[in-house]
């Protein structure tokens, strides 16, 4: 790969915003456009996520944190989410580096295809992983 693995993370960016109270909650659902947009009731979604990492906390020594979401299709989607912030977050900007996977079935990081998922991970690191199925 000739990229490295700095510039193979993609930027995940996020604006959260906080809702002081159960009027405003209500207002806001009850809202059909919000400037130019119009605002549709896309229901509840409920998922899945579960996180892990090694005995040795080896994704969080490297500063990530290791999603597995599985997918309606079967396939899992492994996320490394930087644990490293920036942006105000006190305004409510939240900016991390983030990469992802798509696997068919979940597996340790030795076994992901080739690509940014791997990349920061160094050979030795990936050997002292143990995965319990």
């Amino acid at each position: 790969m000739s990229d490295s693995p700095a510039s193979a993370l993609a930027q995940e960016v996020e604006l959260k915003f906080r809702i002081p109270g159960e009027d405003e909650f209500n207002h806001l659902l009850a809202l059909t456009r919000l400037d130019d947009f119009t605002l549709h009731d896309k229901g509840v979604k409920r998922g899945e996520d579960v996180y892990f990492d090694t005995a040795e906390r080896n994704f969080l020594h490297a500063g990530f944190a290791c999603r597995l979401r599985p997918r309606a299709d079967g396939a899992w989607l492994v996320t490394l989410k930087g644990l490293h912030a920036g942006g105000d977050q006190a305004q409510g900007l939240h900016q991390r580096s983030e990469v992802e996977v798509s696997l068919t079935s979940p597996g340790p990081p030795e076994t992901w295809p080739d690509g940014p998922a791997r990349a920061p991970w160094p050979n030795p690191w990936l050997r002292a992983m143990r995965w319990k199925s």
